[in-house]
């Protein structure tokens, strides 16, 4: 399976999975939610080399190798270039990894990809950077949220 199919079989997963997997505690102003502002920071550099994000490859993208648009593009179109996955391999994806976010609630979230790196939020504006093909985790950011926010629809990134 290529990595663009990995890729793909793994946000499909971050959709269907937001189990609490990792340590939890009481999380001041997001009671039952997991620890309150936790960063797991990287020292050495991530990624393939393949260095900044352009305007140009914002422009092109999506490609085979990389989603950088919430939609894929500027206009949302939500459609991928992967050739190889069609009707007929969908059969044939399987997991290739997980990501247990921590938090036991919703899960909402539209990953973006670059460089060999997968970008992803969950709820309580937890952030994860993971290496795209093997699902390791190179980094976490948790945001803490203010204790009096009004939110309407649950605690989605």
């Amino acid at each position: 399976m290529t990595s663009s199919l990995r890729a793909l079989a793994l946000l499909l997963c971050l959709a269907a999975f937001s189990g609490n997997l990792l340590p939890a505690q009481q999380g001041e102003g997001n009671p039952g939610v997991g620890p309150a502002a936790s960063h797991w920071t990287r020292d050495a550099p991530a990624g393939r080399g393949m260095g900044p994000v352009t305007d140009e490859l914002l422009a092109d993208s999506p490609t085979a190798a990389a989603w950088l648009h919430f939609g894929g593009n500027f206009a949302a179109w939500r459609h991928s270039p992967i050739e190889a996955l069609d009707a007929e391999s969908l059969s044939s994806l399987r997991l290739a990894w997980m990501l247990p976010t921590g938090v036991a609630i919703q899960l909402e979230t539209s990953p973006v990809v670059y460089d060999g790196i997968l970008y992803a939020t969950s709820s309580h504006n937890r952030l994860f950077a993971l290496d795209a093909l093997r699902g390791e985790l190179l980094w976490r950011y948790d945001h803490k949220n203010p204790g009096d926010l009004r939110i309407c629809c649950g605690p989605v990134s």
